[in-house]
C-alpha cells in the first residue's frame, strides 16, 4: 500500500506511524466538491439532461443524489437504502427527483454551500461522504465526456474503503489483485497488478463500470 495510507483513519489502515493521522475527511471532501463545481460550470445545459452511467438517470439526477446524500442524516440514508432494495434501479428516489427539478445554477449554488460547510468542518466527518463525492463526481465527469483531477489521497482512500465494503461480486473480482492508480501514485490491495487511472478503479468499485480496469474486456465483475 502506498504512503497515502498514512492519512487514513486508524480503522482503515495497517501499522503505520499514527502521529499525522486524522479521521476527519471534511476538508478533502470540500476540495473534491470544488473540483466538481468547476466542471459543472463549464458544461452545456444539454449535458445536464444527458444520460449518466446509470440507465434511467440523468446527470442532474446524479448531482441531486450527491446533494441529498451529503445533506441527509444517517438514519435517512438507512431508510433510503432499505427503499432502494425494493425500488426500480432505473428510477431515482422521489426525494432526489424533487431536488433534481432545480435549475443547474441552483444545484451548483447548493454544492458551493455544501463545500463551504465541509471546509468549515460542519457535517459528517467520515469517509462515507467523501466516497459519495468522489464516486458521483467521476460518474458525472465521465457522463459528460470530461476528465476530472481529484486529489490522490481522496481517490486512494475511497478505493481502499470501498474494497472493504463493496458487494461480494466486486470484492471477489479484485481479490488477489492490487489496484494501481497510474495517475495518482497509489496502490491498494495485494496480488496481480491492475494499472489504470484512478477514475476507472473508482467507477468499477462503485458499479459504474462493468470491466475490471487493467484487464482484458472479458475479465470483469460479472
Amino acid at each position: 500500500m502506498s504512503g497515502f495510507a498514512d492519512h487514513l483513519p486508524l480503522s482503515q489502515r495497517g501499522a503505520f506511524d499514527e502521529s499525522r493521522v486524522s479521521g476527519d475527511w471534511r476538508p478533502i471532501t470540500a476540495q473534491c466538491l470544488l473540483k466538481l463545481i468547476d466542471l459543472l460550470e463549464t458544461i452545456e445545459l444539454t449535458a445536464w439532461e444527458g444520460c449518466s452511467l446509470r440507465a434511467g438517470w440523468r446527470v442532474r439526477d446524479v448531482v441531486a443524489e450527491l446533494l441529498w446524500r451529503c445533506d441527509s442524516r444517517s438514519w435517512e440514508l438507512g431508510i433510503e437504502r432499505f427503499r432502494a432494495a425494493f425500488r426500480d434501479p432505473l428510477t431515482p428516489d422521489p426525494d432526489i427527483i424533487r431536488l433534481a427539478a432545480a435549475t443547474p445554477s441552483e444545484l451548483i449554488k447548493r454544492l458551493r454551500g455544501l463545500s463551504a460547510r465541509r471546509a468549515n468542518r460542519v457535517g459528517r466527518r467520515g469517509i462515507g461522504d467523501l466516497s459519495d463525492v468522489v464516486s458521483r463526481s467521476y460518474e458525472i465527469a465521465r457522463s459528460c465526456g470530461r476528465d476530472l483531477d481529484l486529489p490522490a489521497v481522496a481517490t486512494g482512500a475511497v478505493c481502499l474503503a470501498r474494497i472493504l465494503s463493496a458487494p461480494l461480486s466486486i470484492r471477489a473480482a479484485v481479490s488477489g489483485r492490487s489496484l494501481e492508480a497510474t495517475d495518482a501514485g497509489w496502490t491498494v490491495g495485494h496480488g496481480i497488478a491492475l494499472p489504470a487511472p484512478a477514475e476507472q478503479h473508482v467507477l468499477f468499485l462503485f458499479g459504474r463500470r462493468a470491466t475490471l480496469p487493467g484487464t482484458s474486456v472479458g475479465d470483469s465483475a460479472e
